[in-house]
């Protein structure tokens, strides 16, 4: 069994791989405008077309690209405190596998998207994102009770943070299917990564307090579809109401 770590050095030389990524990004732009970044993102991020057409490396090369600053720091600062959490309390193996694996589960979300037609399948994805949620899923079951101070800079307890992220990709995954305008963010990545770290952790603890977060968030989430019907249901009663006081 692998000895834990005490120091979380492997995800501070993550945040410092992406950052270093992100340098080169910056002198992309720097020396070939916009379209040099773009050619970063088109031969280096991930995208179904991009899998299909033999680039084989994008699944991995995806991860430690960034689309802007915002992006690079907001995943960062994620980073830091999620997968400290798994580091310190599985070690550095098994943070890489579920950082790893939860990013391609990601990935093969998004290829499956592409395929049903509710992605684009020429738009590449770019980010630490699916992984970095990979790392909340298993650290909500693994140490759901740690305090982070991210996003809300109070101290919140893990499993908190968890369920409301989900919620809210949830609901953004389909704001992006009924308006595909609004899309830019990879919600189904961030959802297959949160996946990913559940599965792993599940197997990791056989708790029955892992099984029972995991039930509790399953029925969160099953109810976010019925409480969007039970609104465009009450939307569809206001709207006739008005019409008829209308007539």
């Amino acid at each position: 069994m692998e000895e834990t770590s005490k120091k979380p050095k492997l995800t501070h030389f993550m945040i410092f791989l992406c950052f270093s990524v992100f340098f080169i990004e910056v002198v992309f732009n720097f020396f070939f405008g916009k379209e040099g970044v773009a050619w970063l993102f088109y031969n280096f991020g991930f995208s179904s077309t991009a899998l299909d057409n033999g680039m084989f490396w994008t699944p991995l090369t995806s991860i430690f690209l960034h689309a802007s600053p915002e992006h690079l720091i907001l995943n960062m600062i994620a980073l830091y405190f999620f997968g400290r959490s798994i580091e310190l309390s599985l070690g550095r193996k098994k943070f890489l596998l579920i950082f790893f694996g939860s990013a391609l589960l990601g990935d093969l979300f998004i290829y499956s998207g592409s395929l049903l037609g509710i992605y684009p399948s020429d738009i590449p994805t770019v980010g630490a994102s699916a992984g970095i949620f990979g790392l909340l899923g298993a650290a909500m079951l693994v140490r759901p009770f740690d305090l982070v101070f991210y996003p809300y800079l109070i101290p919140v307890p893990l499993v908190l943070v968890a369920i409301l992220y989900v919620m809210y990709n949830i609901g953004g995954f389909i704001a992006s299917v009924v308006s595909p305008e609004q899309a830019g963010i990879s919600y189904l990545s961030h959802l297959g990564g949160f996946l990913g770290g559940i599965i792993f952790a599940l197997r990791e603890e056989r708790s029955k307090r892992g099984l029972l977060i995991a039930l509790v968030l399953v029925g969160i989430l099953l109810s976010v579809p019925l409480a969007w019907k039970i609104l465009e249901l009450m939307e569809t009663a206001n709207y006739t109401q008005a019409v008829g006081s209308v007539l």
